[in-house]
Parts: C-alpha cells; sequence; structure tokens
C-alpha cells in the first residue's frame, strides 16, 4: 500500500517537474551578436588614418538576447531584441552625444538573410567620463516559419551598420586581426 501511494506521488511529482520545465522553455531564433560587425571606431573628421592613437571613442555591440511569441496556427513567431552595447574612450574627452546605426537580420539555412532592418541608437558621455553601457530594444522581429521548420531553425544576428573601410580596419584591430 505504502509502495503504491509512494509511486503515485513520485509520478505526479515527476509530471508537475516536467511541465514547468517545458513551459519555461520558448522555440525562439537563436539571438548573436556578429564578430566583425560588433565594433566602430570614430575617429575625427581629416584624421590621416584610421590609427588607434587618433581614436574619438569605439562603440561595441556586446550582446543580444531574445525572447519570443509562436504561433503554432499560423507558424509565425513574433521576437523582441535586448542589445547591450559599451562605449569607452579616452579619459581626456568632452562630453559625447552621438549615435550609432546597428542592423539586425534574420538568417535561414546555410546563412542565408530573408529580413534585414536597420536601427539607430543614441547615447551620451559626460566629460572626463571613460566607459559606459547602454542598451536598446527591437520590439518585434517577425518570422514567417516555413512549413517543415521551426523558430530556432532561424537566427537574429545584429551587428553595427559598418563602411567597408571601417569593416577592414576591425579586420585589423579585432580578434581575428592577421
Amino acid at each position: 500500500m505504502h509502495r503504491t501511494l509512494f509511486r503515485a506521488f513520485a509520478i505526479g511529482l515527476a509530471a508537475i517537474l516536467l511541465a514547468a520545465c517545458s513551459s519555461a522553455v520558448k522555440p525562439c531564433p537563436n539571438a548573436a551578436v556578429l564578430a566583425d560587425a560588433s565594433s566602430f571606431t570614430a575617429f575625427p573628421n581629416g584624421a590621416p588614418s584610421p590609427d588607434p592613437a587618433h581614436a574619438l571613442y569605439t562603440v561595441q555591440m556586446t550582446g543580444a538576447t531574445t525572447d519570443c511569441d509562436y504561433d503554432k496556427k499560423f507558424k509565425s513567431s513574433d521576437s523582441s531584441l535586448d542589445l547591450s552595447f559599451r562605449v569607452s574612450r579616452t579619459p581626456n574627452g568632452l562630453p559625447v552625444d552621438a549615435s550609432v546605426p546597428y542592423f539586425v537580420a534574420v538568417t535561414g539555412e546555410g546563412g542565408k538573410i530573408l529580413t534585414r532592418e536597420k536601427f539607430t541608437v543614441a547615447f551620451h558621455l559626460d566629460a572626463g567620463e571613460t566607459t559606459t553601457t547602454f542598451e536598446d530594444k527591437v520590439a518585434a522581429v517577425h518570422i514567417d516559419v516555413a512549413r517543415d521548420k521551426y523558430p530556432w531553425d532561424y537566427q537574429l544576428l545584429a551587428g553595427l551598420e559598418l563602411t567597408k573601410a571601417q569593416l577592414d580596419y576591425n579586420r585589423t584591430v579585432g580578434p581575428y586581426a592577421p
């Protein structure tokens, strides 16, 4: 009798724990920051070359997290994306009010870009302030999920909107520098 009662209790507890686990897991697309486009360095107008010694400030996109709602009936996913940034500079600077453009792309199988949107986020550095962090939120990224796919088969890629020269500069000073 005690064994039957214990088994029933154990099975009930396991069902409750499994239900809690399954409701906490969401089928969201992955979110990531594109390494080559994660940093932007601003130089003064007329600087002879992009030398780190002449940099005014550097903005880095440091993280991306997502949350989503998946509509099984219509096979669509609506994701929000929280992006974090860090700006740094030498300690002798004046106040800075600037903005940095960035993009969010939805990629599918094989890294194919399905959609791409541009955004801008503003930031501020006080006089003498060397670093600050800030965030931006993309409220809705809609994905029509293909018939044989799931939201987690897609990826939300974020990065700073860079020119070819800025991208080339990143490749000379970043983690992939020769």
